[in-house]
């Protein structure tokens, strides 16, 4: 399954850069190919193992919100 995802990213990368290589209107066929590749992608990606990332992400963004908060606990209230 993981295989599948590098295959994946691969092609997305490989076409992307051909894409920006030509940049004619010959090449409208290599977008249309490398769309359906991008979105091979994204209907792929929840199910392999870099469905994690998202996850990641929110937490790292929820810890660095929570290190700027001061500290809920009752020492710190003086109660």
């Amino acid at each position: 399954m993981d295989l599948g995802c590098v295959v994946l990213l691969i092609r997305s990368a490989a076409s992307g850069l051909a894409l920006a290589a030509l940049r004619t209107a010959a090449a409208m066929p290599l977008l249309r190919l490398h769309l359906g590749v991008v979105l091979a992608l994204l209907a792929k990606l929840p199910y392999g193992r870099f469905a994690h990332g998202a996850y990641r992400v929110a937490a790292l963004l929820r810890w660095a919100i929570e290190r700027r908060q001061p500290p809920r606990n009752r020492l710190a209230e003086g109660a």
